[in-house]
């Protein structure tokens, strides 16, 4: 067994499922976690003398998210001793983590979609229709429209409408944002 092993008592798997846990967690409750980190630093120094410093900071980090999950979960199984308030805080803490974690994202169709959009723009000023532009793009450019578990066909209204809304996107920025360099 490994330093982090002994210290930890978790198996790399235990391990993945706390980051993926980690990862997920809002800035405030990650801010939480670091802090609970940093006292068990100070608190088990001596430990760490003969050790490598990056092992020994995974491992305080691991601790202590197993801590902060362990406090959450408590939390949620004690709802007999819970007020509303504070179940409606543990709710909103959690959509809190979901849109978090959703933030910024676009679906892989619309970020492949996104790239090609001067070929788009053309064939679409030349007058093809969306199931044409979809048959070009799933025939010359399969491999970027390719989902894993999915046949890579483009489902024409879908082009139409994210097409539609990048569009939107695209002239509510300012000019200059838009992050296109040869634009028409």
């Amino acid at each position: 067994m490994s330093f982090i092993d002994d210290l930890t008592n978790c198996n790399e798997r235990q391990r993945r499922q706390l980051a993926n846990y980690y990862a997920q967690l809002a800035e405030g409750e990650k801010i939480a976690v670091h802090r609970h980190a940093e006292r068990l630093f100070h608190r088990l120094r001596k430990q760490a003398r003969d050790r490598d410093a990056g092992e020994y900071q995974l491992a305080l980090l691991v601790i202590a998210t197993k801590n902060f999950r362990a406090e959450t979960e408590t939390r949620l199984t004690e709802r007999h001793d819970t007020t509303t308030e504070q179940i409606a805080e543990l709710r909103r803490r959690r959509i809190a983590r979901v849109i978090q974690s959703r933030a910024g994202k676009k679906s892989p169709l619309a970020t492949a979609i996104q790239r090609y959009r001067n070929d788009i723009r053309h064939m679409r000023d030349a007058g093809l229709s969306w199931p044409e532009i979809a048959r070009y793009l799933t025939t010359h450019h399969s491999r970027a429209f390719q989902r894993p578990g999915k046949a890579s066909h483009i489902d024409p209204r879908y082009l139409a409408r994210t097409w539609t809304a990048l569009e939107n996107e695209r002239t509510t920025e300012p000019p200059g944002d838009s992050g296109d360099l040869l634009d028409d």
